[in-house]
């Protein structure tokens, strides 16, 4: 495609995508995948998402997943029809890389952790890099219900100028049959 303005762009989507690899259970899992990017000589904006499902021995991961970038300064809206779905994209300026996470379920050796986050890398308009990482609705068992954590929440912010986070949860811990 040429735009109005004589630049040439490459956009390419996918819709109703599902990937299973790994034997019986598949080890990972992409359900309800989709994506779409568009090329130009400015850079690579895109985003990708779907449900997703490692199953590993001592560790699961499910959740709804979605990877957005974009490396150049220009901000994009387009849409672009996959079969009969429209698909948008819609970002702001970058550049950026940012995943967010959706009903995450990350057991490992049986410990059990539930959250919402969002992870972003961003480059300041002066080119410092800053990297942000938020988490809400946390929920943490670990030990079969020897320390649980609910309704955490955070936000941090790391860069060249230091490290500022805030943490908010409910801690309980069970001790020889004692709540505290």
């Amino acid at each position: 495609m040429t735009t109005a303005n004589a630049q040439k762009t490459v956009r390419i989507a996918a819709a109703n995508v599902n990937i299973s690899l790994g034997g019986t259970p598949p080890a990972l899992s992409v359900t309800n995948g989709s994506g779409f990017f568009v090329v130009t000589s400015a850079g690579v904006a895109g985003t990708i998402s779907g449900t997703i499902t490692l199953n590993i021995p001592d560790v699961t991961l499910s959740g709804q997943l979605e990877v957005d970038i974009n490396n150049s300064a220009t901000a994009i809206n387009q849409t672009i029809m996959v079969g009969t779905t429209t698909a948008t994209l819609n970002l702001p300026a970058g550049p950026f890389f940012r995943v967010n996470g959706t009903g995450i379920n990350l057991t490992i050796a049986g410990q059990t952790l539930q959250t919402d986050l969002s992870i972003e890398q961003a480059t300041r308009a002066d080119g410092t890099k800053v990297l942000k990482f938020a988490a809400n609705n946390l929920q943490l068992d670990i030990g079969g219900g020897l320390v649980t954590v609910h309704n955490g929440q955070g936000l941090f912010l790391s860069s060249p100028a230091g490290f500022a986070g805030k943490v908010s949860a409910t801690v309980a811990l069970q001790c020889a049959g004692h709540h505290l």
